[in-house]
This record gives structure tokens, sequence and C-alpha cells, in this order.
């Protein structure tokens, strides 16, 4: 059997939405790469990067933070989720354990103590409280730390789980995300004899919480975003689920909002009472993994890039882009092949298209429109016809958005290699790892589907 495989879905949003929308403020380039948290302790802002480091931002006036250090910490090399208290931060780095920094200078953060409680052990969410720091260790749990003396961790209990991904912390409770397993309510009124007192299934992987009252906001991947009351902890119920047709990596909480990093977009979620509504978004297209919001301001670590989002009405138009990557799939010489690309003005005033252009001449557009009226959408052509050359470019596109006057959208044909809208053939293989069972892509039709292979050296 053949079948589609489908690596990209796109939200089509009216204007009734999107009365309030994400205005761009700034755009950094760090010296760290593959961001994947963003932790904010007072004004200081703490953006981890698999590789090159640790980035210190002062957030003292939040809408322009001002870069102060990269710092590479001795030891480890890879640095995933940070949690802050005071003068100190903690770095959780997989396999190689927990970093300790002083942060009482951040233009000199330096390392002085590390953390390996056991060999094999791999360390991912952390959540600090008071004197407690809660580690997630996937298979092996949770483990709840004694951080009195910061600089010495004293292993207060370890809890058992399947797949803890990250943790939270609210008085008494604890709430975990534990995968495929959803989500665990943990009494942590004794933390040497931590009790599971709740369970509850999400409809994905869960891997993300954000907790604001008593609303508890799951990312669950291809799942969306579930929301949850946790006004009783023994007694939890599921209020919404919300599909953000995306990959939901991870919730923060915006003024009674909820801010969703959805892989290819920023979505702002609001409980209406009845449901999960829509009330804010922005196409970023690049991989976007975490955030953190101080009020209005939003702070979207998108593996590469960190991007500056103020939430609130737009006066001027806004012009976001469907997707800011199209790529064809091979074709013989002469051929050609048309995919679609959505321009959509989220602003309140007319949008002007007033040049574009692809740097690549096998590339071409049709239906190009001048102007786009607020809250409309158009749609146009975009066709790619095989020279005989491999084909990369970029379409760049000029309008009178103030604060992105400039848009790129990558364009790539006759690429050799996997290709999105190929056929795909169907597999099955044995889960290793994660989970249990095995793994058929037949079964996930219409899914964003993200599958990591690994090969012993």
């Amino acid at each position: 059997m053949k079948l589609k495989c489908v690596v990209l879905l796109t939200i089509f949003l009216s204007s009734v939405l999107l009365s309030k929308n994400l205005s761009l403020l700034e755009r950094f380039d760090p010296e760290c790469r593959e961001l994947l948290d963003v932790e904010i302790s007072g004004n200081l802002m703490i953006i981890p990067g698999n590789l090159e480091g640790v980035e210190f931002y002062d957030i003292s006036n939040p809408s322009q933070p001002v870069q102060i250090q990269n710092y590479r910490i001795p030891q480890f090399p890879h640095n995933f989720y940070a949690a802050a208290s005071s003068d100190y931060c903690y770095i959780s780095s997989r396999e190689s354990g927990i970093a300790i920094l002083d942060i009482s200078n951040p233009g000199n953060a330096y390392k002085v103590g590390a953390f390996q409680w056991s060999e094999g052990v791999t360390y991912e969410g952390l959540h600090i409280q008071g004197d407690t720091l809660a580690v997630t260790i996937h298979e092996a749990g949770i483990l709840f730390l004694d951080v009195t003396n910061p600089v010495s961790p004293i292993v207060i209990s370890q809890l058992q789980s399947d797949n803890a991904w990250t943790v939270k912390l609210h008085g008494n409770i604890a709430y975990v995300a534990d995968g495929e397993d959803g989500i665990l309510i943990v009494d942590i009124s004794d933390l040497s004899n931590p009790i599971i007192i709740g369970e509850h299934s999400t409809t994905g992987t869960t891997r993300d919480l954000a907790l604001d009252g008593d609303f508890l906001y799951v990312a669950v991947g291809s799942g969306g975003v579930n929301l949850f009351d946790v006004s009783d902890p023994e007694n939890v119920q599921l209020l919404d689920v919300y599909d953000t047709s995306g990959l939901a990596n991870a919730v923060g909480i915006s003024n009674g909002k909820v801010v969703v990093s959805d892989w290819i977009d920023l979505k702002i979620l609001q409980w209406n009472g009845a449901e999960l509504e829509l009330v804010g978004f922005k196409s970023t297209g690049k991989r976007t993994m975490s955030n953190h919001a101080v009020g209005d301001i939003i702070y979207s670590a998108e593996w590469r890039f960190l991007q500056v989002f103020e939430f609130g009405e737009i006066d001027a138009p806004d012009l976001d882009l469907s997707t800011y990557e199209i790529t064809f799939p091979q074709l013989e010489v002469g051929e050609n092949d048309t995919s679609w690309l959505t321009f959509t003005n989220n602003g309140l005033e007319q949008l002007e298209i007033n040049s574009s252009f692809f740097t690549h001449t096998d590339f071409s557009m049709a239906n190009e429109p001048d102007v786009i009226e607020s809250g409309e959408s158009v749609v146009m052509d975009v066709i790619y016809t095989k020279s005989g050359e491999n084909a990369s470019g970029t379409l760049r596109i000029f309008s009178n958005d103030p604060d992105e006057s400039q848009i790129n959208c990558l364009t790539v044909g006759n690429y050799e290699g996997a290709n999105e809208g190929e056929v795909a053939a169907d597999f099955e293989l044995n889960v290793v790892a994660n989970g249990e069972g095995t793994f058929r892509l037949s079964d996930h039709l219409g899914k964003i589907v993200i599958i990591a292979f690994f090969a012993p050296g």
C-alpha cells in the first residue's frame, strides 16, 4: 500500500477570531543553537541551547531584551531546560546530568557545581519551588531534590512513572507530563513519600504543562492542547480539547490566555467558559519549540531564532504566510508542478504588496494581489518548472506591514531526497523507546509525524 505522508497542515483564520494578534518586536540570532526552552527569573531571561551554550538577556524592559552573555558550560556541551531561583540556575543536559550556575551577576554567570544521580538516566524538565527542585527523568520517573544548599542538591525521593517529560509544582501538588500515559497528579505534602492521587489520559503524548489558577493546560503534540479543571486535584476534569493542527510542543501563560508553541506558528487560546477559542496567531515557520510571557510580551524560542512578540490590537496591516518553505517533488526537465501559498492580512488596515520576486528563475507565481483587505486571505499558485539545475531560491515579498516589511519564503525544487508531497510506502517498525508495540505509518494519516531513527555507531 502507498499513501501520502502529511508534513504540513495550515489553519485558515477569520477576522472575527483575530481581533487581536501578535506584532513582531525583535528577532535575535543567538550564538547558541537548537533552542528548546525559555526561563525567566525576575529581570533575567535564560535561553539554553542544545549547541553552543546558554544565553542570558536583561528584560527589565520586557519589550526590548538586551543580550548580555553567552556561556559555554564546561563538561556540558548540550543544554535543554532551565529552572532558576534567586542567584542560581539549574540546566538539564540529558545523560550529562544537571549543571548548576551562579547567576548573581548575569553578565558573568559561571558553573559552580553539577548533579548526577545515576548512570543511564536522562534528565529532562525542571521546576523549582522554594528549596525543592523537581526533575523529570523519563522512564525513571521524577526526582525531588532539596536545594537548601543550591550547589549541593540532596535527593529527597524518587517517584516512579512511565515516561516523565516535565513537572510543575504548586503548593502540595506536583503535576507531571507523563508522555503517552497523560498526566499524573502527585501529593507532595510529604516530599519523602510522594503519592500519586490522580491520573488522566490525554489526546496525545504529553510534553508540557502550564498552570493558571485552577486551569491546567497540557501540550500533547499532534493531539493539540488539553484543558483540565484541577480545582479538586483528586477529581481532575477535562474541559476541552483544541486541535492546533500543528505539533504542540509547549504552553505558557499570558494574562489569562495560553500561548502554544505549535511548531510552525504561535497560537493564543482563551477559555471562554464553554470552550477554548483562538484569539491570536503568528505564523513563524521556524520550528517554534517553547515560549514564556511577561504580560502581553511573548518570547518565542524557535530552534535557531529567538523572537519577541506583543499580543494586542494591530491597527496597521499585518502579513502572515501559510508556510515559509515550499518544496516540490522531483520532476523531469521541462515538467512543472504547482503548489499554493496563502497571504493573510491579520491587521486592521489594508495591506499593500509593493513588490515580490523569486531569486531563482525556475519559480513563478500566479494570482498575486496588489492589496489585501483586513481579515482577508488570498491563495496564490506557486509554479516550479524544472530546468537542468537544482533549484533552491527565495520568494521575497515587500509590503507596508510595519513590523515585517520584507518576508522571505524558501522555495526548493528537484531536491535529491525525501520531498514534501511524494508518495511514501507504508511500513511498520518495533517501538524501542518511549512506548511499546509497533509503529505503522498508515495509522497516522492526516497527522504531522516526526520519526527519529538511531543506529549504533
